[in-house]
């Protein structure tokens, strides 16, 4: 986006440029992990050409919460950092 000159700001004074992207693709996942007395339900926002990661299904993950983080140790070894959505207390 460019100013347009001598515009106080607002609305209507910025112009879009003509090679700026009109929306940058998304995709949104949604994981579940749960403990012996929790579940996490997590969120993972990838860009363009990003990548999720490799978590097998129901099998055991290390976790570690931090906040409203939560850390995933994968199954390549790799921590990944989530955003905690909701927890359920079983």
């Amino acid at each position: 986006m460019v100013k347009r000159t001598g515009c106080q700001g607002g609305i209507g004074c910025y112009d879009r440029v003509a090679d700026e992207p009109l929306h940058i693709p998304l995709t949104v996942i949604l994981y579940r992990f749960e403990t012996a007395d929790m579940a996490y339900k997590v969120r993972q926002v990838i860009r363009k050409n990003g990548t999720p990661p490799s978590v097998t299904l129901h099998g055991t993950t290390k976790i570690a919460l931090e906040g409203m983080k939560i850390h995933v140790l994968d199954d390549e070894g790799k921590d990944v950092k989530l955003t905690v959505v909701e927890k359920i207390a079983k």
